[in-house]
């Protein structure tokens, strides 16, 4: 088993004037198929938008989120894989970060 966090930084497209994101859901997929879900709405503690610890099977996985702003429009799902084995402490692909807490 391996710990991990989720980490969510909305990069684009530019929204319209008094709009922000409301919530995040990302859906962790790891390497046994098994699912957890966590939605992060910028109120978390101690790190807004980053998630509790989460823990997966050990090996390689992925994080698909969807990003939805305040006016209600949902964004295109974004997909970032990860391994708990790779040297690299955090994989971040537009917006998404997942960070590898324990292999």
């Amino acid at each position: 088993m391996s710990v991990i966090t989720i980490s969510e930084v909305f990069q684009g497209p530019a929204l319209p004037a008094g709009v922000t994101i409301a919530q995040v859901v990302a859906t962790v997929t790891d390497s046994s198929g098994a699912t957890q879900t966590v939605t992060l709405n910028g109120s978390e503690t101690p790190t807004p938008w980053t998630s509790a610890s989460l823990t997966v099977a050990a090996g390689a996985g992925s994080v698909s989120s969807v990003a939805t702003d305040s006016a209600g429009t949902a964004y295109p799902a974004i997909v970032q894989a990860f391994n708990t084995t790779s040297t690299t402490a955090a994989l971040q692909l537009s917006g998404t970060t997942v960070t590898i807490v324990t292999p």
